[in-house]
C-alpha cells in the first residue's frame, strides 16, 4: 500500500479517478471544522484533472453517502443547539431538515455537472461476492470494500482521506 500525496501527483489525460465522499464534501459542501488546506488541494487536482481531460468517475454509493453525512451532521448540530431531545428519524420532519435536504440536491447538482465526470452502475448483478468484495469486507466497512473492489478492477485511481484504505497492501490511492 502506498498513499500517494495528492499536491505531489501529475495527472495523467489517460487516467480515471474515482473521488471518495470525504472528497466530495471538501469540493461541494465544506463547513467550519474541515480543513481549508485539504479543500485547497483538491480543488488544485480537480482543476488539474479537468485541465488535463481526464475523467472523473462517480456512482450511487458515492452520492447516498454525501446526503447521510450531510443529513448527520445537520442532526449533530441540531441537538447541539437545541435543548429538546429529538430521534433522528423525527429530525428528519424537521424544518431544518428540509433545508438541508434543499441544500444537498443543489450540492449534488453541482457535482453532477462537474466537467468530465460520468456516472457510473455499481454492477452490482456482476459480483463475485465471495471472490473479490468479501477480500476486502472485515478490514474495511462494506462501502469501502466495494470502492476498492470498484477501483481495482476498473483501474481508478482513488482519491479519498479515509485512511482505512491504509489497511489494504496491495491498493496505492490519492491522499
Amino acid at each position: 500500500m502506498a498513499i500517494i500525496n495528492v499536491s505531489d501527483y501529475t495527472v495523467k489525460p489517460t487516467e480515471t479517478f474515482f473521488f471518495d465522499t470525504n472528497v466530495w464534501i471538501y469540493l461541494y459542501a465544506p463547513v467550519s471544522e474541515f480543513d481549508k488546506e485539504k479543500q485547497y488541494e483538491y480543488s488544485s487536482l480537480l482543476e488539474e484533472i479537468i485541465s488535463r481531460n481526464a475523467q472523473i468517475v462517480i456512482n450511487n454509493l458515492v452520492i447516498a453517502e454525501i446526503s447521510n453525512v450531510l443529513v448527520r451532521n445537520r442532526y449533530k448540530k441540531y441537538l447541539e443547539k437545541n435543548t429538546t431531545t429529538i430521534n433522528y428519524k423525527a429530525f428528519w420532519r424537521t424544518s431544518e431538515c428540509k433545508d438541508v435536504i434543499e441544500e444537498i440536491k443543489i450540492i449534488i447538482k453541482s457535482i453532477l455537472e462537474t466537467p468530465n465526470i460520468q456516472q457510473i452502475p455499481d454492477s452490482f448483478n456482476s459480483i463475485n461476492l465471495e471472490t473479490s468484495l468479501y477480500t476486502y469486507y472485515g478490514t474495511l466497512d462494506y462501502n469501502d470494500a466495494f470502492i476498492i473492489h470498484l477501483c481495482k478492477t476498473q483501474n481508478y485511481m482513488l482519491v479519498s482521506t479515509d485512511k482505512d484504505f491504509d489497511r489494504i497492501e496491495d491498493f496505492n490511492y490519492l491522499s
